[in-house]
């Protein structure tokens, strides 16, 4: 996915792995509850451990419209990640 935000901006992206542990207490002053932080580490937790969700074709089955790619989407929506 940082490659293609980096291609569709022009700007270098980098990611930076780093655990949930660090993760949950960076978020703990930002969030609206423990629980709500509690919540976002686990979804961090899932995709960290390969268990995100594979590709099915619900989108095309509920709007009859063709799925995009993560690059696609970066393209469209280049200027969100810009300044």
């Amino acid at each position: 996915m940082v490659a293609e935000i980096s291609g569709s901006t022009g700007r270098k992206v980098t990611f930076a792995s780093i655990s949930a542990e660090a993760f949950r207490a960076a978020m703990l002053p930002y969030a609206v509850s423990q629980e709500h932080v509690d919540g976002i580490t686990a979804m961090l937790r899932f995709h960290q451990e390969g268990r995100g969700p594979k590709t099915s074709d619900a989108v095309l089955d509920v709007t009859g419209a063709r799925p995009r790619s993560f690059a696609e989407f970066a393209r469209e929506h280049a200027s969100s990640w810009l300044p």
